[in-house]
């Protein structure tokens, strides 16, 4: 309850995101992702410095590929990688993309103040109903921070219920180019099981670690794919830490 409410500094620090898919079936295969790299905000309704750099490869019957990529934002300027090559985004588009950036967030923000909740509980959504069994599974260090870590499994009704209320949020911001829900609908007869780990910080009671392990089985060979297995972890380190962050050399 205290880690999914209140305030809590995520102004500044480093993020560590993975992501795998693995498919089994005809047209099975497998997906790895991972996103890292710093970040710090600049300040109310500003846009966010950032230097994150991301890995991707696919290993399927029809291809393989690895990928690199990254961008950098110091906040009036923003900048791509891909494949070790950086390129500077132009300055017409990237303040277009940040000033809609900004009215999200001041969106957000006004609902979260009316809501005195977290974001989440400003869209209606309270992270702990979400959970079921929860234990207790003792403290453990995450990145130089000692957390206490908290195993469940998700309650698949409520998560495929809190689904649906973010994408008929962000619908209204894609211009209805988000799963509907009928189509989320499909998801809860879909997922068998859906195991969560939480590291919350033992002094600060922030999240600093959550890790995600997900079952999927439609009952039929989907497109060639007849189960899948979704994974991913997010890591936050350094929070509240000021970072350092510039552009890249010869963009």
């Amino acid at each position: 309850d205290e880690t999914f409410s209140g305030e809590h500094d995520f102004s500044s620090g480093n993020v560590d995101a993975t992501f795998k898919v693995s498919a089994e079936g005809d047209q099975g295969g497998s997906l790895d992702a991972e996103v890292k790299g710093p970040f710090q905000s600049s300040g109310e309704n500003q846009f966010p410095k950032f230097d994150l750099d991301a890995d991707l490869s696919l290993d399927s019957p029809q291809q393989d590929f690895s990928v690199t990529a990254g961008a950098v934002s110091t906040g009036d300027r923003g900048f791509v990688n891909f494949q070790d090559t950086n390129y500077e985004v132009d300055p017409a588009t990237f303040k277009d993309f940040t000033s809609q950036f900004t009215n999200l967030q001041q969106q957000s923000q006004k609902q979260q103040d009316e809501s005195t909740g977290s974001q989440l509980q400003a869209l209606g959504i309270d992270p702990s109903t979400l959970l079921t069994n929860l234990k207790n599974e003792g403290n453990e260090d995450v990145e130089g921070t000692e957390t206490v870590h908290i195993s469940g499994e998700a309650d698949v009704s409520k998560l495929v219920d809190a689904l649906k209320k973010l994408s008929e949020q962000a619908g209204s911001s894609l211009g209805g180019r988000a799963p509907n829900a009928q189509q989320l609908s499909q998801l809860e007869g879909a997922i068998k099981t859906a195991d969560f780990d939480i590291f919350t910080g033992k002094d600060d009671k922030t999240l600093r670690k959550l890790e995600a392990d997900i079952a999927i089985d439609p009952g039929a060979t989907v497109g060639g794919v007849e189960s899948a297995n979704l994974g991913f972890t997010i890591t936050f380190s350094d929070l509240g830490e000021e970072q350092s962050i510039s552009p890249p050399e010869n963009p």
